[in-house]
């Protein structure tokens, strides 16, 4: 994008009815303020949660040197977990996992303007412009209402700040303050503010006290792969009857209605998840994501975990390979829900169902392998 689409797009924004009712000053900040971040697009088209298989995010996160911080920083912030663990009923494990996971326990939280990086995103069009867009107005509010100094408002690409990586509408909806001294502060040294506010985002979207997250599934000779899916969940009867076990050999009868997850397809490992795995989801809409929260709060909980084996040298498809899987899928009469270079749940379900009709097996991974097959039958 050009400087002077940038400042086009800046002005026309300005007009909207919706910011004509901010503050003179917080609109005059944002005009003069505001600039194009190149970065940001480039760090947009490759997030490591897509551009990565889910084992090589996973083993890029779980290093044995951000396990031992974790553990020093749970060690020091010991109170203040527990304090927030009482009050929202979320596991201080996930907690410290989140913390660890977004900033390296708030070591790098990060150095752009939110006003740039949410302009950029905004600016640049796309599927998504609206929740950029919308995610911009509500920092300008928080600078209007709560952050008097606004060159203060700084974080990542996405615009999402503080420890836990809050974006400014999570802000305004879920921040909340364990320290009695007014709003919450999830920029400060202090981590306290931002770990009460995750606990209170995932309490408020369906956490449930003393559920694990999920744990690793072994999985008989003759399982059937169409049943697993995130986007399909059965009783613990269900999944005894198919034989499937947890690694940890412990008991999932209380669990609830659970899924089978097989990121990295049937070459790796699978986990059965809990009701908590999917507000995890919420958190942050990345089945990585969410999966590498859930095994590095166990690792930091106990020092004998261990962390289930990867397939080497996993490749993802670019978004160029993807979108012309969905086209194709489409093609077949499948619903991937648009064709964006994202293999979210449509599109994983389409192919999971199609790897049935070939006689595959079901596993729902979108490889190359699955993409030249589609292209000889079409």
């Amino acid at each position: 994008m050009h400087e002077s689409k940038f400042f086009a797009w800046k002005a026309s924004f300005c007009g909207r009815a919706d910011i004509k009712v901010l503050p003179a000053n917080v609109i005059q900040h944002f005009q003069e303020n505001a600039k194009l971040n190149i970065e940001v697009l480039e760090r947009y088209q490759s997030q490591p949660e897509i551009s990565l298989p889910t084992g090589r995010y996973v083993q890029r996160l779980l290093t044995d040197s951000r396990l031992q911080l974790g553990r020093e920083e749970i060690a020091l912030h010991r109170t203040s977990l527990k304090k927030v663990e009482d009050v929202f009923g979320v596991d201080g494990h996930i907690l410290a996992a989140i913390w660890g996971i977004e900033t390296q326990y708030g070591r790098v939280r990060g150095e752009i303007p939110t006003l740039d990086a949410l302009s950029t995103l905004s600016s640049n069009g796309g599927k998504r412009q609206g929740f950029w867009q919308h995610e911009l107005i509500a920092a300008l509010q928080i600078i209007a209402t709560i952050l008097k100094r606004p060159k203060e408002l700084m974080g990542s690409w996405a615009g999402a700040m503080g420890h836990t990586q809050f974006m400014p509408t999570s802000y305004l909806s879920d921040a909340t303050t364990l320290t009695g001294d007014g709003e919450a502060d999830i920029w400060g040294s202090n981590p306290t503010d931002s770990l009460a506010s995750a606990a209170n985002f995932l309490a408020r979207r369906g956490w449930q006290s003393r559920l694990p997250w999920g744990d690793l599934a072994l999985l008989p000779n003759s399982f059937d792969y169409t049943l697993s899916g995130n986007w399909n969940t059965w009783s613990a009867a269900h999944w005894r009857e198919t034989g499937v076990t947890l690694g940890s050999r412990r008991s999932f009868k209380n669990w609830g209605k659970c899924s089978l997850i097989i990121p990295d397809g049937h070459r790796g490992p699978a986990f059965l998840v809990t009701a908590n795995f999917r507000v995890l989801l919420k958190y942050n809409l990345s089945i990585s994501y969410a999966l590498a929260v859930g095994l590095l709060a166990n690792a930091l909980q106990d020092r004998n975990f261990e962390i289930p084996n990867w397939p080497e040298n996993g490749v993802s498809l670019s978004r160029d390979d993807i979108c012309l899987m969905q086209q194709l899928l489409v093609q077949r009469g499948l619903d991937t829900q648009g064709v964006d270079g994202l293999a979210g749940p449509a599109t994983l379900r389409a192919v999971q169902s199609t790897q049935a009709e070939m006689g595959d097996i079901a596993d729902g991974l979108p490889s190359q392998e699955f993409l030249q097959k589609l292209q000889n039958l079409s």
